[in-house]
């Protein structure tokens, strides 16, 4: 379970016990044949509760529900695509988004999707294919 929710989402902090709960990354690390995805309500460092969508192998919609006061940091990795957020505030910082919230208030945004699956990538493996013996 812990490897299926590390590709769906991640959130980490660079300096474990020093309170600062990192960046929260998106569908870091989901294979591309998973073309539709989406979780409810895990958990994310600093106790968020992150919710999220895939469609055609693109984030189309999130919301973190804030678990403390504090910054939250998205990580852009929505390929130009620009967030339509339902609050002020969120500014863009390097390569994450950045907003201030109180404990119990959400953020959520939506993202245009695509059309279309993109290509699958060049060094996409095979598929495996797992045959059962037969009895003799």
């Amino acid at each position: 379970m812990e490897a299926v929710h590390e590709m769906l989402f991640q959130s980490w902090s660079a300096e474990p016990g020093s309170g600062s709960t990192g960046v929260i990354r998106l569908f870091p690390a989901t294979p591309w044949r998973w073309h539709t995805a989406s979780f409810e309500n895990l958990r994310a460092e600093g106790g968020h509760k992150v919710s999220a969508r895939r469609e055609n192998n693109a984030t189309t919609w999130f919301r973190i529900v804030a678990g403390r006061d504090g910054l939250i940091r998205v990580r852009d990795n929505f390929g130009g695509r620009v967030p339509r957020w339902n609050c002020k505030g969120v500014k863009k910082v390097g390569a994450d988004f950045e907003v201030e919230v109180k404990a119990g208030r959400g953020i959520e945004a939506t993202l245009p999707g695509l059309e279309q699956i993109p290509a699958a990538p060049a060094n996409l493996a095979a598929p495996v294919e797992i045959k059962q013996k037969q009895a003799q």
